[in-house]
């Protein structure tokens, strides 16, 4: 349906991953991102959708990505 990578959370989009075409940059993208506050997220003028950005340069902050997937997986109903 989508050409990006997109994963499931309790069988609904969670997130996916794209490329910034400007500046050729990873992000991940949160489907449920409007919903949290988190100081790695930008919306970039988006309503619904919230995303990381990954600079190529430098290593993957796994820790803070974490804490984004279990402050997104506290808006899915159990």
């Amino acid at each position: 349906k989508y050409n990006a990578p997109m994963f499931l959370y309790q069988d609904n989009v969670f997130c996916y991953i794209w490329f910034n075409r400007k500046t050729g940059n990873p992000y991940i993208g949160f489907t449920r991102g409007h919903l949290i506050d988190h100081t790695g997220l930008i919306s970039n003028g988006r309503k619904m959708v919230k995303i990381y950005t990954l600079d190529i340069n430098s290593h993957v902050p796994v820790r803070d990505l974490y804490s984004v997937f279990e402050l997104v997986m506290t808006t899915y109903p159990d």
